[in-house]
């Protein structure tokens, strides 16, 4: 990705954290922390990838390409407005120059699937 002005997307990239408290049933507190705020590019999947999801009924896949960034894993989020997306895999640098990241998601939906 060569265009800047493709990243239209405001997005924010948190992960899961334990707070070091607990609540009344004894288990440790998790919330969920702003790791970074990024400009991406969104776009669903193309060609291949499109039909391997769609055989494995994952119509809500999207890519979600950013400035290069270190520590994003998978089992993190990204936030886009009211929607949510968890991160499937490890981002990929897809021409390994760690100026871009491609990160592959599903979203998730409001009962937490």
């Amino acid at each position: 990705m060569r265009n800047i002005g493709e990243l239209r997307h405001l997005i924010t990239i948190k992960y899961n954290a334990t707070l070091g408290m607990t609540n009344s049933d004894g288990f440790p507190v998790e919330t969920w922390v702003t790791l970074t705020t990024a400009w991406a590019k969104r776009s669903g999947l193309k060609g291949r990838l499109f039909y391997q999801a769609a055989a494995a009924q994952a119509e809500t896949d999207v890519i979600f390409t950013t400035r290069f960034k270190e520590g994003i894993k998978a089992g993190m989020r990204i936030h886009e407005g009211q929607e949510i997306y968890e991160i499937k895999m490890p981002p990929i640098d897809p021409d390994g120059s760690r100026k871009w990241l491609e990160i592959h998601t599903r979203q998730v939906l409001q009962n937490g699937s």
